[in-house]
């Protein structure tokens, strides 16, 4: 009884300090019932790989950059990183999200921003 005792008071305090595993937690309300409990296995699964896939939105754009006030320096690619998860599927979204955001001497022809042609569309 006591051995119990110590073994919850340990789990609640590692809990409250975040260092549990969740898929080693009890949860007594699921006890005897073995299809719950397999749910609520596959749902921490489900829940770890949605955390993994959300860290995984930061996509990379390669912007072929130069300078006609210096014609003699030569062209270079810059990066950026952009977070798609709060930002539209259209490479121009992306374009003025970095333009906003991380670099505003980045330019774009204003008749491409209507999107007529399709050709901004990220796949």
């Amino acid at each position: 009884m006591s051995n119990n005792w110590i073994r919850q008071s340990y789990n609640k305090v590692a809990r409250v300090l975040g260092k549990v595993d969740p898929k080693n937690q009890s949860f007594p309300v699921l006890e005897g019932h073995p299809a719950a409990q397999k749910h609520a296995e596959g749902a921490v699964e489900a829940h770890e790989s949605v955390v993994e896939k959300a860290t995984q939105l930061l996509k990379e754009f390669k912007i072929y950059r130069w300078n006609p006030d210096h014609p003699n320096n030569k062209p270079y690619l810059q990066s950026f990183f952009v977070d798609l998860s709060n930002c539209c599927p259209m490479v121009l979204d992306a374009l003025q999200k970095i333009k906003a955001g991380e670099d505003p001497s980045l330019n774009n022809r204003r008749s491409c921003r209507e999107g007529i042609c399709g050709v901004g569309h990220a796949q």
